[in-house]
């Protein structure tokens, strides 16, 4: 079998939370789990990064020592004093965490500490975010290897391979590596749809965002419209991209990736 980790060199609705992968993510609490679990749906499918917030909150009030909860909390929350609290903790306490957790805390720490360092106008270096680059396709890979049925490690991979190695790779990956189950998630319709708008095929984003639309199957999930303004940006129809994103921030002010593209929105907006 070849490992995730060497996919690159290989090939160049319903809310209701999705049973949890077989690993235990360093906590005995299923409650904890679930809430887990469920802050990574309702951000990655929906896009709703206010209740993921509280979800991970949630997980983290339930089971105090549940280290890579904490770093979801550190990766999602807007005060740096809480994030340099946070990643001081978690660089203590990593040992506590077993080797498959380690690998993916590691990723997650280095995301952290990038956020806290650009945070104090200390931008990370070039050698910092390509070390970030390379440890996230090794680990993510080597975690994947042996819980291939993960979703949102899996989603996770699929957004460093489109960083490192382009919106192809990362588009190819979705299309051949995905397991069943995965292939029903709603997250990765939609990053097929921005990765296929990306690449100029604009007609096949579109019917992808249409299907994304449709597995949501409610109109107060603020993703499809954060798509559809991607969409729209990219084939330069500002105006239709302005009302969507304008949307999506309506249903969730939260939603970080929204409030950037509406800056770049608004702003080309004013240029013309």
């Amino acid at each position: 079998m070849v490992g995730f980790a060497f996919i690159s060199l290989a090939i160049a609705s319903c809310r209701q939370t999705r049973a949890p992968a077989a690993y235990d993510y360093g906590t005995a609490s299923d409650a904890a789990r679930l809430h887990y679990h469920q802050g990574w749906e309702q951000i990655m499918d929906f896009g709703l990064w206010t209740e993921a917030e509280r979800s991970f909150r949630k997980a983290v009030e339930i089971d105090p020592d549940f280290i890579i909860g904490k770093s979801l909390v550190a990766r999602i929350s807007a005060s740096l004093e809480e994030r340099q609290e946070l990643q001081r903790e978690i660089e203590s306490r990593s040992a506590e965490v077993d080797a498959a957790g380690r690998l993916i805390l590691e990723v997650f720490l280095r995301n952290i500490q990038a956020m806290n360092l650009r945070d104090q106008g200390r931008p990370p270096s070039v050698e910092f975010n390509n070390g970030r680059e390379a440890l996230a396709i090794s680990n993510f890979g080597a975690f994947l290897d042996k819980y291939p049925d993960d979703t949102y490690i899996m989603a996770e991979y699929v957004e460093w391979l489109h960083r490192v190695e382009g919106a192809q790779t990362a588009l190819i990956a979705i299309r051949q590596n995905l397991t069943a189950n995965q292939r029903k998630v709603p997250f990765f319709v939609r990053y097929a749809a921005s990765l296929n708008a990306e690449l100029g095929n604009y007609d096949e984003a579109l019917a992808q965002a249409s299907g994304f639309q449709t597995m949501l199957d409610n109109p107060g999930m603020p993703e499809q419209y954060v798509l559809y303004a991607e969409i729209y940006h990219g084939l330069g129809r500002l105006d239709d991209a302005r009302q969507n994103v304008d949307k999506a921030l309506e249903l969730d002010p939260g939603h970080l990736i929204a409030s950037g593209l509406r800056s770049r929105i608004h702003a080309e907006l004013g240029q013309q």
